[in-house]
């Protein structure tokens, strides 16, 4: 291919070449290429040769793969890992399960090679093997690391043990180490679900000191258990810790403090918590709308209330019939007609 051109061989250009025939899954002309280098005395990095186990496996093509790293003697770890990580993503447990031993065999299985399997395991409820996986890792002298307890702490949560799971999460406190993304969401999500919300606002303030970011829907269940126990400060305060971490709320967070706010009859903190809201770039739905002109209402603020019921129809935003029959008569209780006929147009 590159002996057939013009062109000296030369290492760079044969590795852009395979990452671009691997990107476009042209399986053969990679492996073309890769003999090539071999040939001419460059043999590929890891980086290439993980690129083509990336094509391999997004080609399914996991027995193939294992041929081509036995007949080139690979002994890299990160092609290796790739592999076990397309083997698992491919449901191929057996060949994966076969390649991780062959690997601790040549003493080339780091953590993360034990990581993937023990993942797998966890993340598809089958704690057992995981443990006797992870009995293995520990023989074979690896260090566990966060990766490793964060792959446990999933497993447990997915099995309803939230007792082991905060058991993994206090160890990993006492190592000074993170949760992943995943495992954090799962931990924060499940203790919500079973009402351990304390143990929820444990894990969050920690994570949060962290700078760890959390799944959307994971802190609106941790807020909705907050503000369902009416903790009015300690849900704003989880939020700006939210915002601290640049963690993504859905609307319906907002719409739960705001809910809180309105039941405590609280108005001048609703109104700064929704100035908070638009500074960092948050927007209103049709039930924020309601809430906020149903506060104003109730202090009797008719230039608030009507300002707020303006810019939600102006939005195309028209709340059920109840809630505008009231907020029509607030108006029209307050000689704001003009308002009522335009809404009504």
């Amino acid at each position: 291919m590159m002996k057939d051109s013009d062109l000296e061989p030369d290492s760079f250009i044969y590795e852009v070449l395979v990452r671009c025939f691997c990107n476009n899954l042209q399986l053969d002309s990679a492996v073309a290429l890769i003999n090539e280098m071999i040939e001419s005395g460059m043999p590929p990095k890891h980086y290439v040769l993980v690129d083509i186990m990336n094509c391999f496996c997004e080609l399914g093509k996991i027995k193939e793969a294992i041929v081509f790293l036995e007949n080139r003697q690979v002994h890299e770890t990160a092609p290796f890992n790739t592999l076990l990580e397309g083997c698992c993503n491919a449901g191929e447990i057996l060949a994966a399960n076969v390649l991780l031993e062959t690997m601790s065999e040549r003493h080339i299985a780091d953590c993360e090679s034990w990581n993937i399997l023990i993942r797998w395991f966890c993340e598809n409820e089958d704690i057992k093997k995981a443990h006797i996986l992870l009995g293995r890792m520990i023989k074979s002298f690896v260090i566990l690391d966060c990766a490793t307890y964060s792959a446990l702490v999933i497993g447990n949560c997915r099995l309803g043990k939230y007792e082991e799971a905060m058991k993994l999460f206090h160890q990993i406190c006492a190592r000074c180490w993170i949760l992943d993304f995943a495992s954090y969401s799962e931990l924060v999500g499940g203790l919500c679900d079973i009402k351990h919300s304390e143990d929820a606002m444990e894990v969050f303030h920690y994570m949060s000191m962290k700078r760890c970011s959390l799944h959307s829907l994971a802190f609106y269940k941790l807020i909705k258990c907050v503000c369902d126990s009416g903790q009015v400060k300690e849900a704003i305060r989880l939020w700006q810790l939210a915002c601290f971490c640049a963690i993504s709320c859905c609307i319906a967070t907002h719409t739960a403090i705001m809910q809180l706010l309105l039941r405590s009859r609280r108005a001048e903190d609703l109104l700064a918590f929704l100035s908070q809201m638009l500074m960092v770039g948050s927007n209103l739905d049709l039930e924020a709308y309601c809430i906020l002109i149903q506060s104003m209402s109730r202090q009797n603020k008719i230039k608030e209330c009507v300002l707020f019921f303006n810019t939600m129809i102006n939005e195309g935003l028209t709340p059920d019939p109840d809630k505008l029959f009231d907020q029509l008569l607030f108006m029209a209780n307050h000689s704001q007609l003009s308002m009522i006929s335009s809404a009504i147009d």
